[in-house]
């Protein structure tokens, strides 16, 4: 498995320097979620779609004591936006930050992406790229998208990414994926 985690040292600096801002840092160890605020904006979705229990904390940065694989900024869109390049500045030259919702903000080491990974796996089982079949809906499948043969959005995709995608499937909601491998895989039935 290929994981190149944020150093503990970097994290902690990082969850410093969002307490400025009004943002709900996200940030778990495999385990569990660790959060100051449980009402934090979208925490609660977060725990319940990763199935990862709540560990509250006084102060994030503290009690870290591990090295993150990312760190996902959290708030609405109208307020993260506005705050991005301020949250950004700092570190842009150890980290990359993309927007893998129009609420997250997320955090990973520098030069980590869909892509590079994916290109790992099929050197790694001998595939090449236009045997592969991607799907994405969010700006951080974009690298992910062009490097494979087929590159496919969901209907509920960003327009940047439909923008370059080779097919739109149905969205996440109505199992576009299952519906886009019956479509090339005879022998998987809906």
């Amino acid at each position: 498995m290929l994981e190149k985690a944020i150093p503990c040292s970097l994290a902690k600096k990082l969850l410093r320097h969002l307490e400025a801002f009004d943002v709900t840092p996200i940030v778990d160890n495999g385990e569990f979620i660790y959060t100051n605020d449980p009402q934090g904006f979208n925490i609660s979705y977060e725990s319940e779609g990763n199935h990862l229990p709540l560990k509250i904390v006084e102060n994030i940065a503290d009690a870290i004591d591990f090295n993150p694989v990312k760190i996902l900024i959290a708030s609405p869109h109208e307020k993260l936006v506005p705050a991005s390049q301020n949250i950004i500045e700092p570190f842009k030259q150890d980290l990359s930050f993309i927007f893998s919702a129009p609420f997250y903000l997320e955090a990973t080491m520098k030069g980590i992406d869909k892509a590079k990974s994916l290109a790992l796996i099929c050197k790694k089982l001998n595939i090449l790229p236009q045997e592969v079949m991607a799907f994405g809906d969010a700006q951080n499948d974009k690298s992910m998208l062009e490097f494979a043969g087929l590159g496919v959005a969901m209907a509920n995709a960003t327009d940047e990414l439909k923008a370059i995608a080779d097919e739109i499937t149905l969205s996440n909601n109505e199992d576009g994926i299952a519906h886009t491998l019956a479509k090339y895989f005879k022998e998987i039935a809906l």
